[in-house]
Parts: C-alpha cells; structure tokens; sequence
C-alpha cells in the first residue's frame, strides 16, 4: 500500500509496501485552466538509469493525462521556466534497485531448482523403476541359486542320473548368466544413484540459498513503513524513488495536480487519492479528479 501526503513525511530507506507522495497545492492568479503552467527539467541523477530526454519524455505523457480529459493545454515544458521537475537520487531509489537485483537472483535461483528438478524426478521415477526390477529378480535369483545347492547337494550325497547332472550343469550356466546380468543391472543402478545423489545435494543446496534469499528480501526490502515517493514543493517537484517507468508517471502526473490546485480526494480509484495499492498505478484521471479541477477552474 502506497500512501499519496500532503506533508512532509521523515525520510525512510527501506523498500516498502507504503508510499507518500507529497506536495503543496499552486496558488493561481488565474484558473489553472486559464493559462498554461510552464516547467523545465531539473536533476535527472545517473542512478535512476534515465536520460533527460526518457524523463521528459515521461513527463509529456503524465502531463498527457490531465490534457486529454481536460481537452485543455495545461502544461508547456520550457527550459527556461523557473519551476523544475526533477530526478533525485538517494537511498529510496538505491533500495529499489537492490530489491531488483535481489529479486532477479532468486527468480534465476528458482529458474535453476526448477531446470534441475524437470531432470531429478524422472531419473528418480526410473531409478525406483529399475530397482523394483532388480530386487524382484534378485529374490528370484536367490530362490533358484538355493534350490540348485540343495539339489547338487543331493546329487553329491546319493548320487544320480545322467540326466540330472546335465540338469545340474545347464542350471548353472543359466543361474552364472542372470549373476552377471544382475552385477550389470547393479553397476547401472549405483551410477543413476550417484547422480541422484548429486542433483539431490544441489536441489537441496539451491532450496536452502533461495529460502535465505526470500528471508533476507522479505527482512530488507518489503515492510509496512513510510516513505517518500515524491514531494510537490510549490516551485518544484522532485521525485525519490520508482519501480518503473508507469509508476514514475502516475506520480508525476499525480504531482502535476497538486500544481493544478488539487488536494487530496477520498475517491480510492482516483489519481488524486492518497494511497495506491502495490502496483495498481494509476494510468488516467477519474470523473473524480476531473470535477476537482473543475471546481478549481470554476466550470
């Protein structure tokens, strides 16, 4: 939640859920919508990663906003105009960018725990497989292997037929033959085991970084404190800290209304409410935010 003040709130260096986007409302000597409210560019700080032109640019299309519903030209960049909107870069906007960059890693954490469990588990289904297998044939292979002792046994002791000595000796052969597939069946099962083995030590591995990652983003980028966004000084806007290019211009565009004359309304779909919530920014004005400026214009 995102919460739009009027003062001047104390400045927190925390990414959070609760924004204040502040101002003071212009005094005109005419009706905002009699004349045309000029502004240049002031600071735009290398570390928000925009050129003056993107800001301007960002401007234009908050400015945009009320000029469309209003079909009136309230707004004219002049970069000799005394009032400035600027770009200031400090801890609020660092945040964000380390919320960024700390996001971005357990998003390639998990990408990598997915990559590797889509290999886990099929290995792990056949494994289970091929050893159910084994062990079946295992249980049978111990049943002949002690039928055929007893047997030999027995022949030793009393004798027998010849045809129970070419028994003897073809069940030999066959029961050495199923040994040796069995030692075959067992070598490949302990080399599947080994890498189970290995993606099992990293799965766990990657799935205790990513709870660490989630733990420390949670502790050190979302909270339910304040802090600035932006603050309308009468003479100048400055802007603290966006997530992105849509929420620098609802904020600019909510700040430009302060410079109407617009006070804050109780209308929670407007862009002059004091809070949004988490990234429902504001693309257009309401019916609310018009009639205020109307009131303001006295039409």
């Amino acid at each position: 939640m995102k919460i739009i003040g009027k003062d001047i709130p104390n400045v927190l260096v925390v990414i959070t859920t609760v924004m204040i986007i502040a101002g003071y409302l212009s005094v005109f000597s005419k009706t905002p919508c009699e004349s045309t409210m000029s502004y240049n560019i002031g600071r735009t700080d290398s570390g928000f990663g925009l050129t003056q032109e993107e800001f301007l640019s960002a401007t234009k299309e908050a400015e945009a906003i009320w000029e469309s519903a209003m079909r009136l030209d309230l707004f004219q960049y002049d970069p000799d105009s005394n009032f400035s909107i600027s770009l200031i870069f400090d801890d609020r906007q660092q945040n964000v960018i380390l919320a960024d960059v700390s996001a971005g890693k357990i998003t390639s954490d998990k990408d990598t725990y997915e990559t590797l469990n889509y290999e886990y588990q099929p290995l792990l289904n056949s494994y289970s497989s091929v050893k159910n297998n084994y062990e079946s044939r295992l249980r049978k292979y111990n049943s002949d292997l002690q039928s055929y002792e007893y047997r030999v046994d027995s022949y030793n002791t009393y004798g027998g037929s010849t045809w129970e000595y070419n028994y003897l000796v073809g069940e030999k052969a066959r029961l050495n033959s199923i040994f040796y597939q069995l030692k075959n069946q067992e070598r490949n099962l302990n080399t599947q085991l080994v890498r189970l083995n290995g993606l099992e030590t990293k799965l766990n591995g990657l799935s205790q970084t990513i709870n660490k990652e989630v733990d420390h983003f949670n502790t050190s980028y979302v909270s339910e404190d304040e802090i600035n966004l932006a603050f309308n000084y009468g003479n100048r806007i400055e802007i603290y800290r966006f997530d992105n290019r849509q929420e620098l211009i609802s904020t600019l565009a909510h700040e430009l209304g302060h410079s109407l004359g617009i006070d804050h309304v109780e209308d929670k779909n407007a862009l002059m409410y004091y809070l949004t919530e988490g990234a429902n920014y504001i693309s257009q004005i309401t019916d609310t935010d018009i009639n205020e400026l109307k009131s303001i214009c006295n039409i």
